[in-house]
């Protein structure tokens, strides 16, 4: 998480407030994602999430523009800020698929010829 939040910010400078926002932001993307589906049924694909656990339900973010290709300069803090949510989201959601496939040719051990 600290990677990729350093990749995120960068160097820019932020407020309290706006970081510990962000952290929020950034916790609720880390308790939103799947530990186990509920349902093998492939028209209702429910999940177990940590969110469960901690409210009783998925953590759910309402839909934002997307900013991520949009530059600094045009943007306003609030931008700025989502701006940063959204870049963590695709960092660390790229890195966890990665984590979640597995490869079974590398876990097998071949004899060599």
């Amino acid at each position: 998480m600290k990677c990729h939040l350093r990749g995120t910010l960068g160097c820019r400078v932020t407020t309290y407030e706006e970081l510990c926002t962000l952290l929020s932001e950034i916790e609720a993307c880390l308790n939103s994602r799947n530990l186990r589906a509920l349902s093998d049924d492939p028209f209702n694909p429910t999940h177990l999430s940590a969110g469960h656990f901690l409210v009783g339900e998925p953590i759910t973010q309402l839909h934002a523009i997307d900013l991520t290709s949009v530059k600094i300069n045009r943007l306003s803090r609030w931008q700025i800020y989502q701006q940063q949510v959204q870049q963590f989201w695709q960092l660390w959601s790229a890195d966890y698929l990665q984590s979640l496939q597995q490869c079974h040719r590398w876990l097998k051990a071949t004899p060599l010829q």
